[in-house]
């Protein structure tokens, strides 16, 4: 006598394998929705990084071009005051 499955034992493998592969396929549409939010706010927090050192190398500068004017000053007759 041949060893075989039967159909019964088929079609609950299929629905069991069905079931399986629903759950797998909502929790990468769920990681996929979740790594593009993260990214938009990884994309965020970078730009507004920029942003903040661009502020910070514009007063850096600032500040050396006000001692380096002020050093330019004390050699001319307005600073004799």
């Amino acid at each position: 006598m041949k060893k075989s499955f039967t159909l019964i034992e088929v079609v609950i493998s299929i629905v069991l394998l069905s079931i399986i592969v629903v759950f797998l396929s909502k929790s990468l549409y769920i990681t996929e929705k979740s790594n593009k939010f993260f990214k938009l706010q990884l994309e965020e927090k970078i730009d507004i990084n920029e942003i903040k050192d661009i502020i910070f190398k514009d007063i850096i500068y600032s500040y050396e071009l006000k001692n380096l004017n002020d050093d330019n000053n004390k050699n001319t007759i307005f600073s004799l005051k």
